[in-house]
């Protein structure tokens, strides 16, 4: 009776995922006024396979960094630890900000050891927020006179991105301390305490994997707007870097998150001279590519996983 629910719940989840995929696609006037020449271009249809290319790179990172992150508390072959990454981005779609990752990766975590494959996740999803903030930050100071004409206004913008730049970076050298007090603290059950210890050194090399993916994630979207006619400019890959920034402290539901993309890419790319429409079709092609083929692979991986177990 339970595999049955389970079955169940997994054909819901994919059905709702799938039909929410095809609303966005229909109501996002981006789909609609999508230059359909450009796709006709063979250097267009370059520059797309090359942003696929890409992704498919991006998530083999995000795919090391996390084995490399669990891998003193289970070892996971890469073809489970790619089945979980991309189950966790099918679970992301339907909670606030993508949180909810994790859940799709512990699927492939034996019970026992999952307060600490949750830590260490948990250690993973940190470090990528870290870069996107600190780099936002950064780029915030590089191309802030496109926002404010009033250099008080600036100045003071610049030292609150400064000190929030240090704090950032203090606070994600300080996540096993964090860890040691979870796995300490009288507030959570015994046997929900994680018992992982993470080293600076770890901690670093999880950064720079990180550092790798939001590389690749500015490289995507460069790619596309260069695509789409816009011009290559260090300015308009600050720009991005802001956009990122935005999206990740913006709070945001999965029924609104492609419009505020497309939303806060227009606000802040537009001021570096990029056209709306190629903007906005950019942001669309990205989230399709990033987020929605994985997490419709996920879907099957998920299913076909549960089946076999």
């Amino acid at each position: 009776m339970h595999r049955i629910m389970l079955r169940v719940l997994k054909l819901i989840i994919a059905f709702v995922l799938l039909w929410f995929i095809y609303y966005q696609v229909k109501i996002h006037h981006a789909f609609y006024d999508f230059d359909l020449k450009f796709l006709q271009q063979s250097t267009f249809k370059f520059y797309l396979l090359l942003v696929f290319l890409l992704m498919l790179i991006n998530w083999f990172i995000e795919t090391v960094k996390w084995r490399y992150a669990i891998k003193s508390i289970i070892c996971l072959s890469m073809k489970k630890s790619v089945a979980a990454i991309l189950s966790g981005v099918a679970v992301s779609f339907f909670t606030p900000n993508r949180t909810g990752e994790f859940l799709g990766r512990l699927i492939f975590i034996s019970k026992n050891k999952l307060p600490d494959a949750l830590s260490a996740t948990w250690v993973t999803n940190m470090a990528q927020l870290t870069i996107t903030l600190l780099a936002g930050l950064t780029s915030v100071c590089f191309c802030i006179d496109y926002f404010f004409e009033s250099k008080q206004i600036q100045g003071y913008i610049i030292l609150i991105a400064f000190i929030s730049f240090l704090i950032i970076a203090w606070a994600y050298f300080q996540l096993n301390v964090v860890l040691k007090k979870l796995g300490r603290s009288k507030l959570i059950a015994k046997k929900y305490q994680p018992h992982i210890s993470v080293s600076s050194q770890q901690l670093l090399i999880i950064f720079l994997f990180s550092m790798l993916r939001y590389f690749c994630f500015c490289l995507q979207f460069l790619i596309l707007l260069y695509a789409l006619g816009c011009n290559f400019s260090l300015i308009l890959l600050a720009g991005i870097a802001v956009q990122f920034l935005l999206l990740a402290i913006i709070p945001t539901m999965v029924i609104i998150e492609l419009p505020l993309r497309a939303t806060t890419a227009t606000l802040v790319l537009s001021q570096m001279g990029c056209n709306e429409s190629a903007i906005i079709q950019a942001t669309f092609l990205l989230w399709l590519i990033n987020l929605t083929l994985p997490a419709i692979a996920g879907i099957c991986i998920t299913w076909y996983y549960k089946r076999k177990h």
